[in-house]
């Protein structure tokens, strides 16, 4: 049973190697985390702990989200461009547009990206003002006037903030600033001076500060992606208390994070109602007895296939020396059926080149 046991160890927590990062995952990954994050109270926790140090500076009852296409007029006309989430955060009289980009990947073009995006949030903000006052001329019978109807001194826009919601495997090693993909020739130091950079504010999901400072399920979301390279370590968090009543957009976007079926085909299973909450606990454990199971099977069908194997090289042993190659490939046939045919054929060859031949190996 040991060597079972051990067997389902190794298989249970490979399971867990890849995490997020498994290809076929991260359409679905995105997909949540759009969800998830579209969650006022998600949505703000991440931005506290992420940019604030925890500090409530967004208030969830302040957000209000917004669509995330943005058009651009071009010589070909308008262009829709999407971002990954929007959300006016509302300040008395005016209010702050706070935008996240998820980022699977280090990409190096992601500060011209941004910049494209917010330029076009107050592009919008700007033709929002030049329509007020085009509507107000017409009211009062005046004439268009495109100067007239431009920004003057008392206007205002207000600010945008993109942040890049980094949820890759290891650290950011990108850039955090346009200046970071200049090349400034050869007097860097003087002209870097007078560059008018554009800094970006990069979240990294694996940074242990960031769920330290959490205060919703947003701290057990990252903990768990922070996790999903230690096999060992998320099947532990996986199985603690603070996982037993999770809500049920943390519990599935932690299923397809971690890659749990059982969860997502039967969430209403896991529903805890003395907690009021779904139980990863429960799912985990399902999952473990699973692993047992399949290593029992498996490991009764090595075992089989072993001794066949045995019986196999014993028979061919009475012709003669059996080669190391052939050795190799009669231990490593794991296949009953295909076993079962050797052991014929080595009750019949004389010798080892007949088996050989016969057997195709």
């Amino acid at each position: 049973m040991k060597g079972i046991e051990t067997m389902f160890c190794s298989t249970f927590l490979d399971f867990f190697a890849a995490g997020p990062g498994k290809e076929k995952n991260m359409g679905k990954f995105d997909e949540e985390a759009y969800g998830y994050l579209s969650e006022k109270e998600y949505f703000a926790d991440l931005i506290n702990a992420g940019c604030f140090g925890g500090r409530q500076v967004v208030r969830a009852s302040e957000l209000e989200q917004l669509p995330e296409r943005t058009q651009e007029e071009g010589a070909t006309g308008k262009k829709s461009f999407y971002r990954d989430l929007r959300m006016r955060l509302k300040r008395g009289m005016g209010f702050v547009l706070l935008a996240v980009e998820n980022q699977s990947e280090v990409d190096w073009e992601i500060p011209l990206r941004i910049m494209r995006y917010d330029l076009l949030e107050y592009q919008k903000q700007a033709e929002s003002i030049h329509a007020g006052k085009r509507e107000k001329r017409k009211k009062e019978g005046l004439s268009k006037s495109r100067w007239e109807e431009r920004m003057d001194i008392n206007d205002r826009l207000h600010p945008v903030y993109t942040i890049c919601f980094y949820h890759g495997t290891g650290e950011w090693n990108g850039p955090r600033s346009l200046g970071d993909v200049m090349d400034f020739g050869e007097d860097a130091g003087e002209w870097r001076k007078r560059f008018a950079d554009y800094p970006i504010t990069v979240i990294n999901a694996e940074n242990p500060e960031v769920a330290r400072n959490c205060r919703t399920q947003v701290r057990q979301f990252l903990e768990v992606m922070a996790a999903r390279r230690d096999r060992r370590r998320m099947a532990k968090l996986l199985s603690g208390r603070e996982y037993e009543n999770l809500s049920k957009k943390t519990a599935r976007i932690i299923a397809v994070m971690a890659d749990i079926p059982e969860f997502l085909e039967n969430e209403e299973k896991y529903w805890n109602e003395e907690a009021e909450g779904y139980d990863m606990c429960q799912a985990m454990r399902e999952l473990r007895e699973e692993f047992k199971r399949e290593g029992r099977a498996e490991g009764r069908a090595e075992g089989r296939a072993e001794g066949r194997a045995a019986d196999v090289v014993c028979l061919l042993q009475e012709l003669d020396e059996v080669p190391e190659d052939l050795l190799n490939v009669i231990g490593s046939e794991k296949d009953e059926e295909t076993l079962k045919r050797m052991l014929r054929l080595a009750a019949k060859a004389e010798s080892i080149e007949e088996f050989r031949k016969k057997c195709g190996a």
